[in-house]
């Protein structure tokens, strides 16, 4: 957890990609410190799970949006598609999708 607020604290990403995996309240507690540091980053919360309780949550510690796992593969596709940098190709999309844990 202290690693990715130092990142994103450092690196002022323009999205941040925070998993709401358990125990929950470390995801929300990313979110939150996200928001602290990098104020202008927006936060998509990724889960596995579409619970109206955990959206909820995600959304009041600081999340913008809520992401379901199925479908950060075509997300990611489609972002690397349109930004053309930086290129994320198809097999890396779906690393990064098998490998987020929630």
């Amino acid at each position: 957890m202290g690693e990715a607020l130092e990142l994103a604290t450092q690196h002022k990403p323009h999205v941040a990609v925070v998993a709401v995996s358990l125990p929950l309240l470390k995801g929300l507690e990313v979110n939150r410190g996200i928001r602290r540091g990098s104020p202008l980053t927006q936060v998509l919360a990724l889960s596995s799970q579409e619970r109206e309780d955990l959206i909820s949550m995600a959304l009041a510690a600081g999340a913008q949006s809520w992401l379901i796992k199925t479908a950060v593969t075509s997300l990611l596709e489609s972002v690397a598609r349109d930004r053309k940098e930086p290129h994320v190709e198809r097999r890396e999309a779906r690393r990064l999708a098998r490998d987020a844990h929630c």
